[in-house]
């Protein structure tokens, strides 16, 4: 690896000398190697765990069904399934009366209990 030097402030060498023992490297180009390391460890963490309570929170018995979740949330331009959710929870709880549609619909899924 060819080496270029860098300048940094004083407050900063002094930083990244306490960090060298902490994270058990000998040398500034080391710890950065390592610091960056654990930034690309952590983002992958972060989306590992974001799609495990993804997976988590919204369980349907059917893939199809599923899959016509994630078209409404993608159809809709929601940030996230929470938010779709929310939003349809919002409806359900505000909404002052439901369609004879919607009524029938819900009937049928209840029918399907039985």
């Amino acid at each position: 690896m060819s080496r270029t030097p860098i300048q940094v402030p004083v407050e900063l060498r002094d930083r990244m000398n306490e960090l060298q023992s902490q994270f058990r490297v000998n040398t500034h180009p080391a710890l950065i190697l390592k610091l960056i390391r654990t930034a690309e460890d952590f983002e992958s963490y972060k989306e590992r765990q974001s799609k495990a309570y993804e997976e988590r929170m919204i369980s349907f018995e059917e893939d199809s069904t599923k899959q016509q979740y994630s078209d409404f949330v993608e159809k809709m331009g929601f940030n996230s399934v929470d938010d779709a959710f929310l939003f349809l929870l919002h409806n359900y709880e505000t909404a002052e009366n439901i369609s004879r549609s919607a009524f029938d619909y819900y009937r049928m899924l209840q029918m399907k209990k039985l």
